[in-house]
């Protein structure tokens, strides 16, 4: 039975309707009487407000305590005795960004269940060992998930459509029983409840990536099967997919008004679907790319689109300043006030160069030399790019 919301300003009456202490409103005027029953709350949404709080030190009680324990099992005990699921709803925040394509819809969780899911998430990495042909297994994922297409023939790139919304909380429930709770399926399914949102993995969350690359361990087995039947190379990276080799017109090719791909590869991905405006085939005399990354003989390249970006942002940041770039720039991809520096953005840009490319090419020590010239950084450090001198560095900025 629902209880029915308490007057603010009263204490609760017996049976007879008389406070038992004493009518504390005797002797008070109407109008003050009135001015307390609208202090009241009298929307769901406010009564909801009111709980709130108690929600809140609920999920930083289980964030501090999964921060302490140890193993799975645990954290799954301490889930079911503390942490109600239907309370875990009530902590996200929901927004949009935008990409070039879509807008995407984001759950950001609060602080402390961010915390406590992280926790969750740092104890599955520590026991979990990723397939061979996902990129997790790998000491750099994105570059070397990349760079293992060099000097193919041919590169075929998919993309699983609405990834982590398919990902449903049943499906994370019976991997995590699948590969750490071996038949104990009430802790398992404690801990899918937990880091899911509606049913599903949010995007947004610390804990959905590990998720997510537990419940495709089969998928990675089924398409490494496949490609090594057809002497190709197969790679998984999150939601992207890749196979490179000579043959990989034996499992997908262009035809009039679409594609085929081969049952046995729309069979290995299951449950998830492949999407088909993301489907790319490459052949030897076209360009080969993904994960935004030109994959060239010899060696991967940042797309031109990418760089020329950064060097408008930093066009823009040597001739209007700091200030108004930064407005413009939460004007067109953000909401202002979100906290997101158009400075921190684009070293971030420039640094990804850095980071395909290496630190010693002429590219990425241009923007980085660029960078702190257009936004006042300090100059302690030498830019090779222009005086031809090693670069120092001790400098803070680099």
């Amino acid at each position: 039975m629902a209880r029915a919301p308490l007057v603010h300003g009263r204490a609760s009456r017996g049976m007879s309707g008389r406070d038992p202490e004493g009518d504390k409103d005797a002797g008070r005027t109407p109008s003050a009487r009135n001015e307390d029953l609208r202090m009241q709350p009298t929307s769901e949404a406010q009564r909801r407000s009111s709980i709130i709080p108690s929600r809140s030190c609920r999920i930083e009680s289980v964030a501090e305590a999964l921060e302490e324990c140890a193993s799975l099992s645990e954290a799954a005990s301490i889930v079911g005795s503390r942490g109600r699921t239907k309370d875990v709803s009530a902590h996200y925040r929901l927004f949009s960004t935008r990409s070039r394509s879509k807008r995407r819809q984001i759950a950001a969780p609060c602080e402390s269940l961010k915390r406590a899911q992280r926790a969750i998430a740092g104890l599955i990495e520590e026991q979990w060992i990723p397939s061979e042909f996902s990129a997790a297994s790998l000491p750099d994922p994105l570059k070397d998930a990349a760079g293992s297409h060099i000097g193919s023939r041919s590169l075929f790139t998919f993309d699983f459509a609405g990834f982590f919304p398919s990902t449903v909380v049943s499906a994370v429930g019976k991997a995590l029983e699948r590969e750490f709770f071996f038949g104990s399926s009430e802790l398992a399914q404690l801990l899918a409840e937990f880091c899911c949102l509606d049913g599903c993995l949010p995007e947004g969350a610390p804990s959905s990536p590990i998720l997510s690359e537990v419940v495709c361990a089969p998928i990675d087995v089924r398409i490494g099967d496949l490609a090594q039947s057809h002497s190709l190379t197969a790679v998984r990276f999150l939601d992207d997919g890749s196979l490179s080799g000579a043959r990989t017109t034996e499992l997908v090719c262009r035809k009039a008004g679409g594609w085929w791909i081969h049952p046995q590869l729309e069979n290995a991905v299951q449950p998830y679907l492949l999407n088909a405006s993301k489907l790319r085939l490459m052949g030897p005399k076209q360009p080969h790319s993904w994960l935004g990354i030109r994959v060239e003989p010899g060696g991967l390249r940042v797309r031109s689109a990418f760089r020329k970006k950064n060097a408008s942002m930093l066009r823009a940041a040597a001739r209007y300043g700091a200030a108004d770039a930064q407005a413009a720039y939460e004007q067109a991809w953000r909401k202002p006030g979100q906290g997101l520096c158009f400075a921190h953005v684009l070293r971030g840009r420039i640094e990804h160069i850095g980071h395909i490319h290496g630190k010693e090419d002429g590219v990425y020590l241009q923007q980085l030399c660029a960078y702190r010239h257009a936004l006042g950084a300090s100059h302690d450090l030498i830019c090779r790019c222009r005086h031809r001198r090693p670069m120092d560095r001790g400098c803070p900025t680099s």
